[in-house]
């Protein structure tokens, strides 16, 4: 039996949007494309209960701290801050 801890899902979640998120910047920043990344994170993220807002700053520290956070849009980078706590 598989149990599935808060702390293991927000570190997969927070995981796979930071590489899906870099991997479409570093070939090329498509708008729409990182949107649908923070999107669907944020309905998974919400799904199991995880604050968008702890989830959402995760991503962007993690996205700062390898040096691409200020290749998002405007739009996508208060997606992943501001927004997250308003869903909260």
């Amino acid at each position: 039996m598989n149990v599935l801890f808060p702390e293991n899902v927000r570190a997969n979640l927070v995981g796979v949007a930071v590489a899906a998120l870099g991997a479409v910047l570093a070939a090329g920043a498509n708008v729409e494309y990182c949107r649908g990344i923070v999107h669907c994170t944020r309905a998974n993220a919400l799904l199991v209960g995880l604050p968008w807002a702890d989830v959402g700053a995760e991503i962007a520290r993690n996205l700062d701290a390898a040096g691409v956070l200020a290749l998002l849009d405007a739009s996508t980078r208060t997606m992943l801050t501001t927004e997250g706590r308003r869903a909260r």
